[in-house]
This record gives structure tokens, C-alpha cells and sequence, in this order.
């Protein structure tokens, strides 16, 4: 029995998003940066209230925190709320570059393993966690993959 690929595409990218949503339900209440969360959580809420835009700094679209906006007016007022909006957004993307990374390479395992860091790797790095070490592993694999395709590295 065979399934044709773009079955498997779909298969994968499904198992991708449910693996993502577990992953991110793990720690979704672990800890809030209040910096960054807290500040967009602050902003949709006084467009909730009825806030004019011009009246508020907005450091990203007004569409991103009308989005807030809205599912404060659909679910009422939770900060557990704007970490599922941030980790559902995450996801969306995870799933974008697989798609993308299928599309581009013609491997759907090159686009998993890819797009699985992707989803694997936090915005936050734990304190003293070396960014060259995540640089050094994200080059190796986007070595890898390329060399796997037969296109030339970078």
C-alpha cells in the first residue's frame, strides 16, 4: 500500500501541529515574561476597553493586538489566553515552513526535522544558555538538509 505525497504531507504537517499543541500545553503556565507578554496583554486590553489605537504605542501591527482584542471580547479577560494566541501563532508558523521547506527541498523529512526545531526551540533561551551553540546546531542541520538536496551550502 502506498500514499501518495501530498497525503503524506498532510499526515505529517496534522502530526506536526498536534506534537507542537502538546509541547507548548507542557509549559504554556510556567512562568509569564511580563515584559513582553505582559506589555501586548496591557495593549489588547485597552483596545478591549475601547482605547483609541493612536492613544496606545503599538511596537507591532494594530491587527496583531486587535487579535488579542477580540478573543478577550470572545473568552473574557486571561493572560493564560495572549500564551495561547503567542504558542497557536508559533504553530501556524511551524507548520508555514514545513510547507514551505517541502515545497522548496521536495523532502518531507528535511522539512520535518526543520521545521520541528523551529517548533522546539523557545523564543526565551533558558539563562546561560550559549546562543552560539543554537546558532552552531540550527547551521549544521540547514547544512545538512542542503546537502542532503544536493544544493549548494552556505
Amino acid at each position: 500500500m502506498t500514499i501518495d505525497r501530498d497525503k503524506a504531507l498532510h499526515i505529517f504537517a496534522a502530526a506536526l501541529a498536534v506534537l507542537s499543541a502538546g509541547y507548548y500545553a507542557l509549559y504554556v503556565d510556567a512562568g509569564f515574561n511580563y515584559s513582553d507578554d505582559g506589555n501586548y496583554a496591557q495593549t489588547a486590553f485597552e483596545l478591549f476597553l475601547g482605547r483609541p489605537p493612536q492613544d496606545l504605542d503599538l511596537s507591532y501591527g494594530l491587527l496583531w493586538y486587535e487579535a488579542g482584542a477580540a478573543l478577550f471580547h470572545l473568552f473574557g479577560v486571561d493572560f493564560l489566553l495572549v500564551r495561547w494566541l503567542f504558542f497557536g501563532t508559533i504553530t501556524l508558523t511551524t507548520l508555514l515552513v514545513f510547507y514551505s521547506l517541502a515545497r522548496a527541498s521536495g523532502s518531507i523529512l528535511t522539512a520535518l526535522l526543520l521545521a520541528a526545531v523551529i517548533a522546539l526551540v523557545q523564543q526565551d533561551l533558558p539563562k546561560g544558555f550559549p546562543q552560539q551553540v543554537l546558532d552552531s546546531i540550527l547551521q549544521g542541520l540547514m547544512k545538512s538538509a542542503t546537502q542532503l538536496q544536493g544544493m549548494p551550502a552556505t
